[in-house]
């Protein structure tokens, strides 16, 4: 992968995103595809109900998974891939390390729309540096759920969000951004493109209308400087506790 690090970094540093093409090549693709087939039919029966999220039911599509990388050495491996690395601390200015890895899918006719929010509200970084590296595995349009930005709005750090009370995306922003000045950008890549955010970046993503389903593999990485802050992350916890008994 020959990247322009100083061009992605520069985009990076003064919108909050930056959307980077052949981020994964065809073969690291098709890979990542057959190992989530593996993972999914091999390792999701035997985890626990927080580590796999539905659309609806013990029976519906797969919505979320959660830290494939903490159940299987494929995933790991994949999270601490030295050419993602070297982009994110290009982006953030200092050595990085990651976190964890996700999976998000909108499955045809099916994926709902993701809420307005920041990473960071689930984070609880101070101060924030940390990077998340959205990988397509599938092509990415409007209709079929893209990534939404909100232009340079990262730099008003974070914002007040709400409680939804519901499982996975707990929380969503409050503030209504001025829509002119803070842009709406969506997020339309090719397959094995990325979508490289900084953790207060607002974003969304809409629901999947087409006839074809729409995954991404997810990277969160964090700066030598992050550090938790304790307090939040215990009222976070409490809370979302509450969601998953009632859940």
């Amino acid at each position: 992968m020959d990247l322009d690090l100083k061009n992605i970094a520069g985009c990076f540093q003064r919108d909050g995103f930056v959307l980077v093409e052949g981020f994964y090549s065809r073969d690291e693709v098709e890979t990542l595809g057959r190992e989530l087939n593996r993972y999914i039919e091999q390792v999701v029966p035997r985890l626990e109900s927080r580590y796999v999220f539905r659309e609806s039911g013990d029976d519906s599509p797969i919505k979320h998974l959660t830290c494939p990388d903490d159940h299987d050495d494929y995933f790991k491996q994949m999270l601490a891939r030295r050419a993602t690395l070297e982009v994110v601390e290009a982006c953030l200015g200092t050595p990085a390390a990651p976190i964890c890895s996700e999976v998000f899918y909108k499955h045809a006719h099916v994926g709902t729309e993701t809420p307005y929010h920041q990473d960071n509200a689930y984070l609880h970084f101070d101060p924030a540096d940390g990077v998340v590296v959205w990988v397509a595995l599938d092509d990415v349009t409007v209709d079929n759920g893209a990534m939404h930005y909100r232009k340079g709005a990262f730099a008003l750090g974070d914002l007040d969000h709400f409680e939804t009370n519901l499982p996975l995306f707990s929380k969503q922003l409050a503030a209504e951004l001025d829509p002119v000045r803070y842009a709406e950008v969506p997020a339309v890549i090719k397959r094995g493109g990325a979508a490289i955010h900084h953790i207060q970046t607002p974003h969304c993503a809409g629901p999947n209308h087409t006839d074809h389903d729409r995954r991404a593999f997810v990277c969160n990485y964090q700066g030598v400087r992050a550090r938790v802050e304790e307090r939040r992350k215990a009222a976070h916890d409490a809370y979302t506790a509450r969601i998953y008994r009632e859940d």
